[in-house]
């Protein structure tokens, strides 16, 4: 063969291409794209989804730690309330016990009766009550206590001290006063303070103390 045959009449003789070869391509190339499609809106929804969980896990924990923050500031606000309180109850104490001295020493038991009087009227004292040396209440607001030992009417409560004691206790605050002579301690002024008045400033929705 010579090589004028490998010309354009050789090309001439190869058979043409026939549509079914051609649409062949056609649908390959069109499943191709789809399937390529098909797999960025899969890896598209599992990134928006991770996003998503992520997004959830990082709120969570900042709602976490906001909650933590505002716990331990309430903590600190009430322990710092419950001490200027206490320091405050001292101070108010003082002079009350030397008034409740000066009505034992003259046997004013009237002047006693009127102080504990004013003392209850307060909005947030609970109850007021006067033990003498041996332990035993001899004067006090609620009459069911009057003739008790201060062990049955005060529980967990020491009359042995020198100067006013506060305590803490679950529902109340206690005053204890020491009433003293030049050389001993002729009685004792105790009374309950309500935690009310405390508890009242830090009621918030949502908050559980």
């Amino acid at each position: 063969m010579t090589a004028a045959s490998d010309g354009p009449l050789a090309d001439a003789a190869k058979p043409p291409a026939t549509p079914e070869r051609s649409g062949g391509r056609v649908r390959s190339f069109l499943l191709g794209a789809r399937r390529f499609h098909l797999v960025v809106i899969a890896v598209l929804i599992v990134v928006a989804v991770a996003l998503q969980a992520w997004k959830m896990v990082v709120v969570h924990g900042l709602e976490d730690d906001l909650v933590a923050q505002r716990t331990a500031l309430l903590a600190q606000s009430r322990h710092a309330l419950e001490t200027q309180t206490t320091d405050l109850l001292r101070l108010s104490a003082t002079p009350l016990g030397w008034a409740i001295r000066s009505a034992m020493l003259t046997n004013a038991s009237a002047d006693i009766d009127a102080y504990m009087a004013k003392l209850i009227q307060s909005k947030y004292v609970k109850r007021v009550a006067l033990v003498d040396p041996t332990g035993k209440v001899i004067a006090a607001t609620d009459l069911k206590l009057k003739g008790q030992l201060v062990g049955v009417a005060f529980p967990g409560t020491s009359i042995d001290t020198t100067e006013p004691r506060v305590e803490h206790l679950d529902d109340v605050t206690r005053v204890v006063v020491p009433v003293m002579d030049f050389t001993r301690q002729i009685g004792t002024l105790i009374y309950d303070y309500s935690d009310e008045s405390i508890n009242r400033h830090f009621e918030s929705p949502g908050i559980v103390r």
